[in-house]
């Protein structure tokens, strides 16, 4: 399930449901730009909940509408949160790169844009 739901009201999602197959798939952009609330701290109490997919995207107003790290989501702690738990699972880039401010670069170099977002995953990673 891809929701917003707050830790309390998905903990009794689960036990209500009681399935070991139900999973939270993560998106680090849903939380902080739909119901203002911390993508990094919702994380951390909620990973046991997670499926092996996690969504990153950051941005200000819109959807992916900035590089990771220099939006409102959080994804920086996100990805801390991830390794320091163990996440063994995929990481998915879901940058919007055909929006602005991020859109010049993307329609001149495409894998540049892309390319930026995989580094600073890669340093998060290795720090």
């Amino acid at each position: 399930t891809e929701n917003v739901l707050l830790p309390e009201e998905l903990f009794l999602l689960f036990k209500r449901v009681n399935a070991p197959n139900l999973r939270v798939l993560f998106d680090s952009q849903n939380y902080p730009l739909l119901i203002k609330t911390s993508s990094g701290e919702i994380l951390d109490r909620i990973y046991e909940y997670i499926g092996d997919i996690v969504h990153l995207k950051d941005g200000v107003k819109n959807m992916g509408d900035c590089y990771l790290g220099q939006g409102i989501s959080d994804v920086k702690k996100c990805v801390f949160t991830l390794k320091n738990k163990g996440f063994k699972g995929s990481l998915i880039l879901e940058n919007n790169y055909a929006t602005l401010p991020i859109e010049h670069e993307w329609r001149h170099q495409r894998w540049i844009t892309a390319f930026k977002d995989i580094n600073s995953v890669r340093t998060w990673l290795c720090t």
